[in-house]
């Protein structure tokens, strides 16, 4: 019952025209990676996933300036996918491990 709630929330935002970048809190280790993995495979072309708190490199792409056509594009060359509004569902797990 708790996942088809999580799953009618999170269509919720994706079809909604003014959306803002969403951010999943809970407890560690109740699934919201993996929910969220599952949802961008049913609803997205493409799902770039990103650890914040395992790689260096991703977050250096932060640090340089906040350019979003940079952004997107090293973002694009980490992940190997090709990354399109509408298109692909970026995540950013342990987003806390980057200032």
């Amino acid at each position: 019952m708790m996942e088809r709630k999580i799953a009618a929330s999170l269509l919720d935002w994706k079809v909604n025209p003014g959306k803002q970048p969403l951010l999943l809190q809970g407890a560690r280790q109740v699934g919201k990676t993996c929910t969220l993995l599952s949802f961008g495979k049913q609803h997205y072309k493409n799902v770039a996933y990103f650890d914040m708190e395992k790689s260096t490199a991703i977050q250096a792409i932060f640090r340089r300036d906040l350019n979003p056509e940079r952004i997107v594009s090293e973002l694009s060359a980490q992940s190997g996918k090709t990354i399109l509004p509408g298109d692909t569902l970026l995540i950013f797990d342990e987003i806390q491990a980057c200032e």
